[in-house]
């Protein structure tokens, strides 16, 4: 089976409020039992794009994903983040698969692109991605963070060697080229991984 998320070119520059236009593609190949899962930001995408920008791209099974913002204002400003998550036991063999995971953004992206920029991408199953961004701004101002998260082993009866593991993550370098702000990017391509970009502003 081959899984593919894609983000294509498209999206247009919001002035207070940005949500990129996500247009996305998925195939299945049934003829094998093969999983090819691939998710991938386009070339001349997201360029020139303000404000906040959330992007979550999944391909695969029991994925979690999140990309959180908390802003508080005033005297005594309190901005809280708070996440628990757990990935299921996936069980079933079927939703497993040693075939090559991708997770790729292409050049001229995100050119210029300002605010606060939170990306998740990931290929396999049983992951979790969180992009957690806290700003306070005020006197004595704060900000709290709550995080519980847990991935539970997915069935792999043959662990990959480093020569065997073709998976792959690619940002391409002409990507983000005066870009500002506050950028988090969550890459994963393979099984029962978590990654979590966390950002805590108090500015008084």
């Amino acid at each position: 089976m081959n899984n593919k998320n894609t983000v294509k070119a498209g999206c247009h520059n919001l002035l207070a409020f940005a949500v990129a236009s996500l247009a996305l593609a998925s195939f299945t190949a049934t003829a094998t039992n093969i999983y090819s899962d691939i998710t991938k930001i386009e070339s001349n995408t997201l360029n020139n794009v303000t404000g906040t920008i959330s992007i979550n791209m999944a391909a695969g099974d029991h994925n979690i994903q999140s990309n959180n913002k908390s802003l508080a204002m005033g005297e005594n400003a309190l901005s809280t983040l708070t996440n628990s998550a757990s990935t299921a036991n996936l069980e079933n063999t079927s939703l497993i698969s040693d075939a090559a995971k991708s997770v790729r953004i292409e050049a001229h992206t995100l050119h210029n692109a300002k605010g606060l920029i939170s990306i998740n991408q990931v290929a396999g199953a049983s992951n979790i991605q969180i992009n957690d961004i806290g700003i306070a701004l005020g006197n004595n101002a704060q900000v709290i963070s709550d995080l519980s998260l847990s991935t539970h082993a997915t069935y792999n009866p043959e662990p990959l060697s480093l020569e065997d593991n073709k998976n792959s993550i690619y940002i391409d370098k002409d990507s983000l080229k005066g870009a500002q702000g506050v950028i988090q990017i969550s890459q994963i391509a393979g099984n029962s991984n978590i990654v979590v970009n966390r950002v805590s502003m108090p500015i008084q």
